[in-house]
């Protein structure tokens, strides 16, 4: 997935998760778009064991707005 979204120059490393020990590659996305949102310069970690899989961490998650009704995440541009 990593050479698909054109991130290079990956550094190896080990994350913790809720899993566990993982192995993951650190890099930097120089864009990053998710639905009608895109981030500029985002680090990643890229973890070669969710087989297609991508998460968003909380330094994306942070400058969002985040609210949750009748059980569903609603993800927007932050107010201004």
């Amino acid at each position: 997935m990593a050479q698909q979204m054109g991130i290079q120059g990956c550094m190896g490393g080990v994350s913790s998760t809720a899993n566990g020990k993982v192995a993951i590659c650190m890099a930097t996305a120089k864009t990053l778009v998710f639905g009608p949102f895109e981030a500029q310069n985002v680090r990643v970690a890229v973890m070669p064991r969710l087989e297609g899989r991508a998460l968003l961490g909380m330094n994306v998650l942070s400058v969002l707005h985040i609210t949750q009704i009748d059980g569903k995440m609603v993800i927007a541009a932050p107010t201004q």
